[in-house]
């Protein structure tokens, strides 16, 4: 279903997401794929990635491609106009749960952003610096909160590192061990993800 992590620092960002997708059949079960499902989306300035229902996401993302300049600012636009017509065609709570985060570099500040709901309407929220955000489908978290925990009070950006490879390797490490061991209790996710690390400079993404 999805399982996301997403680290906003001071000088960079950083998205983890699984690879576990499930479709809705027509008696509103699950379906689950063989985790190959690619949830992260390139886009000029960034990455786009979200929860809820994989249509809705991609159809957002697409409405966004053919704008001119895929102006970001549209995004939550493009994100309820894709709800609504998911609507028209299917009924499931996850069509209206769907909700989005994105990085955005103006070319000196790179930040993240999510677009949430409040009341049944789309909003949009700038991350913290070092803030630590984890959507998911299953709301037990139990099992990783300490790691989870350990990987906030540790954060660094990537300044502090003598390396680029030092700071993957740092983040790597830890956020491998918090998809592994949720996803051995958590039937939604997969153990595999693909991880987004981008800075004003450069991006690296890669599936563990």
């Amino acid at each position: 279903m999805t399982f996301i992590l997403a680290i906003q620092l001071k000088d960079s960002t950083i998205v983890a997401s699984d690879k576990r997708c499930a479709t809705i059949d027509s008696n509103g079960q699950f379906e689950f794929d063989r985790d190959q499902t690619n949830k992260q989306n390139l886009w000029q300035s960034g990455v786009i990635t979200g929860v809820g229902e994989l249509t809705v996401i991609q159809r957002a993302v697409g409405f966004l491609e053919h704008l001119a300049n895929s102006n970001i600012e549209q995004l939550i636009n493009c994100l309820e106009l894709s709800r609504l017509i998911r609507n028209e065609e299917h009924s499931h709570p996850q069509i209206d749960q769907t909700k989005l985060i994105y990085s955005h570099c103006d070319g000196e500040y790179l930040k993240l952003y999510s677009i949430e709901q409040e009341d049944g309407e789309y909003f949009i929220r700038q991350f913290e610096e070092n803030e630590l955000s984890v959507w998911m489908y299953n709301p037990d978290i139990s099992k990783v909160t300490e790691k989870i925990k350990i990987l906030y009070e540790t954060l660094k950006p990537l300044s502090a590192f003598t390396n680029t490879l030092d700071w993957l390797n740092y983040y790597v490490s830890q956020i491998s061990h918090i998809f592994f061991e949720q996803a051995i209790h958590d039937e939604f996710m997969s153990a595999r993800f693909d991880i987004y690390f981008q800075t004003c400079d450069f991006f690296y993404i890669g599936t563990i």
